[in-house]
């Protein structure tokens, strides 16, 4: 990505030991990156240096705003990595997966992405590109997603937009009955950016299942966030 050699690298898992920020400065726009130690399983931390050094890929992950997550491609995912990947989706963090020496195998692309995907059933949204680090294949268009990623993860939505939106949602489909009492929710506006966040308006916060929340979710990237984790909160309205 640099043009240059910047860490050592070896097969041997657990080479990189600590956090190496990296600035890369193209198209007038500054990059930060973070390259972290691999983190592995915990049955295979060995070391106090290993242990100290995942305690600081976690902290690097918490001070991001996008999240690359490194995948190999004969490996695929692993469960391992499922954690990691739920570890930044529960901070609402922006993760772009990339699965690295696309080279070496035979996959249909299409149906490698997929049978990640269906893995990943808490946010199949997640971007993913395959790239090769040794052939440069597609690494140029890591940066375009990041770019796109970080626009949409920092995006405002005006409240009359939202409202707007909602009332056509709410029309498809009302939310759930309440205590055999009618769910309303009144209005709806964005209150931060990095995650997007919404604070909903209802009569009854407590009866807003998780099926409905998905559903709100899901239909916000369908307009406007494709790929971005969202934070909805459901308040009372006095």
């Amino acid at each position: 990505m640099i043009g240059d050699e910047r860490s050592v690298v070896s097969e041997i898992a657990g080479t990189t030991r600590d956090t190496i920020d990296t600035l890369i400065k193209r198209d007038k726009k500054n990059y930060l990156f973070m390259d972290t130690a691999g983190l592995r399983r915990k049955s295979r931390i060995s070391s106090r240096i290993e242990r100290f050094s995942v305690k600081r890929a976690l902290k690097a992950i918490d001070k991001a705003d996008i999240i690359l997550i490194l995948l190999e491609a004969q490996e695929g995912i692993t469960d391992q990595d499922l954690k990691i990947i739920s570890y930044a989706f529960k901070r609402y963090k922006c993760i772009l997966i990339v699965i690295n020496k696309w080279d070496l195998v035979k996959f249909s692309e299409n149906r490698y992405i997929e049978s990640i995907k269906q893995r990943l059933r808490f946010a199949p949204f997640l971007p993913i590109i395959a790239i090769s680090a040794l052939t440069g294949q597609n690494i140029d268009n890591i940066f375009p997603l990041v770019d796109n990623l970080y626009k949409q993860y920092s995006s405002r939505i005006s409240t009359g937009k939202l409202n707007r939106f909602l009332e056509k949602i709410i029309s498809y489909y009302q939310p759930p009955l309440y205590q055999n009492k009618p769910l309303k929710i009144y209005y709806v506006t964005q209150t931060d950016i990095k995650p997007p966040t919404f604070v909903f308006f209802v009569n009854h916060p407590k009866g807003i299942t998780e099926a409905y929340k998905r559903f709100l979710c899901n239909r916000l990237r369908e307009v406007y966030f494709k790929y971005i984790p969202l934070r909805l909160i459901f308040r009372e309205r006095k």
